[in-house]
């Protein structure tokens, strides 16, 4: 089991800048008990994903240690 690691859908893959993933968030709004803003490593797109179809609308996202 990898514990750093979100899958999300691949449209989500920025071409240019850094991302974060907000984990422990029922409302973006608000901050929340819980609530961890955590920084983007590495991205893994789905080698066959179809961006006109949205086939295989899959991605990794590793955290920093």
């Amino acid at each position: 089991m990898w514990e750093d690691v979100v899958v999300t859908a691949a449209p989500c893959n920025c071409k240019l800048g850094t991302i974060t993933v907000l984990l422990g968030a029922h409302n973006v709004e608000i901050g929340e008990l819980g609530r961890q803003e955590v920084w983007v490593h590495h991205r893994i797109l789905h080698p066959e994903f179809n961006d006109e179809t949205d086939e295989k609308d899959l991605m990794l996202l590793q955290a920093w240690n």
